[in-house]
């Protein structure tokens, strides 16, 4: 690789080193190539009842107007604003006009997200010059696509993933997820299961009722007293811990969870012809792509959380940088460290993904896998 390229990574991972691994521009830098840009969509009403001293039913419209698991007025907004912010980092790159052959937006078969993305694709590309069809309406019509990454699908996880965690998890100590007793306590008497009698489906309940607290939160509305002490910081942790664990904790788990997402981006990267792709999906699917790409994730995607993972080219010389948005409210994003730092030649990256991408995961997704074969693969 040239020295400029191994400059560029031996001053990323100083700063990076320092704490500061952030961009200093809101814009992207003019040797872009081309980027696949990835988010959560907004905010949300809670799609469950799961806790005992529930008072803000799903059903009810008076605090969730268009249904469970729909997007909200909130939810809308935060797309929006997203969009904005790409539309800021990628104007001199996307250019003034929506043009078909730049620009390409997905999304899963849900409702949440297919209003996500035409929010999101609204900012990026508002009307101007000759796309300006009405006066008092400042927006234009930019397609979504059934999204082609994950094939509609917003969990994208193999059916024996169930069975095998929670085999695997039937020695593990609440401890381990950052639990004491007085916590596992609280915990048991307000949702109704106890722990040590299946550690997995524990959390996978407590999985749920940290999302209906998290979307009632989102809603500011009032949470319950028992809660004061676990959400969010200690409900939070333990459950990206556990969905980590639960989606990726063991090699074959993790060849079958990134596959879709290493084959898309080995795709995209080496011949896809637009110069973004959007695809606009759930918070499992976030993980997987960081998953994917190496980087550590020591907090749970929020909503509109955004990965835009950027080819660049200089003196004949391809390399990648990821830049990672938080949510919606954060206008600089910040430089990601891969496993070959913030700024990896192209051909390390590329052959990181084919690597997933070359085993036959929709086989491997189908098979009966045991415990005892989990870690052969």
């Amino acid at each position: 690789m040239v020295a400029y390229v191994k400059g560029v990574l031996f001053v990323s991972l100083l700063i990076c080193y320092i704490g500061y691994c952030q961009s200093n521009n809101e814009n992207a830098k003019s040797t872009l190539v081309k980027v696949f840009v990835a988010l959560r969509h907004g905010s949300r009403a809670p799609k469950f009842e799961t806790y005992d001293d529930h008072n803000y039913k799903k059903d009810d419209e008076r605090f969730w107007p268009d249904g469970p698991g729909e997007l909200t007025k909130n939810g809308k907004q935060e797309a929006f604003e997203i969009g904005q912010k790409l539309r800021t980092r990628y104007s001199a790159f996307l250019g003034d006009y929506y043009k078909t052959k730049d620009f390409r937006a997905f999304s899963t078969l849900k409702e949440r997200t297919i209003m996500s993305a035409e929010l999101v694709a609204a900012a990026i590309f508002p009307p101007n010059g000759y796309q300006k069809w009405n006066n008092k309406l400042l927006w234009q019509p930019v397609p979504v696509f059934p999204d082609y990454v994950i094939n509609g699908n917003d969990d994208n996880v193999c059916k024996w993933f169930l069975p095998v965690s929670r085999a695997e998890m039937k020695n593990t100590s609440a401890s381990e997820f950052g639990f004491d007793k007085d916590d596992l306590r609280v915990l048991q008497d307000n949702i109704g299961l106890l722990y040590d009698e299946d550690p997995f489906n524990f959390m996978s309940k407590l999985w749920d009722v940290w999302d209906t607290l998290f979307f009632q939160d989102k809603g500011n509305l009032t949470l319950p007293q028992w809660t004061n002490t676990l959400y969010p910081n200690k409900m939070s942790a333990a459950v990206l811990k556990f969905v980590k664990f639960y989606l990726s904790g063991s090699t074959t788990r993790k060849i079958a969870f990134v596959g879709p997402y290493a084959k898309a981006l080995a795709s995209y990267f080496t011949e896809g012809q637009k110069k973004m792709e959007l695809h606009v999906w759930h918070d499992m699917n976030i993980i997987g792509l960081l998953t994917t790409l190496g980087i550590e994730i020591d907090k749970y995607p929020d909503t509109t959380a955004t990965v835009a993972i950027e080819l660049h080219k200089n003196n004949e010389e391809y390399y990648f940088e990821v830049y990672y948005y938080s949510n919606y409210k954060e206008n600089i994003p910040k430089l990601t460290k891969m496993p070959c730092g913030t700024t990896c030649e192209s051909n390390i990256v590329i052959e990181r993904f084919q690597t997933y991408a070359k085993t036959n995961f929709e086989e491997l997704c189908t098979k009966n896998i045991t415990l005892s074969v989990i870690n052969l693969v």
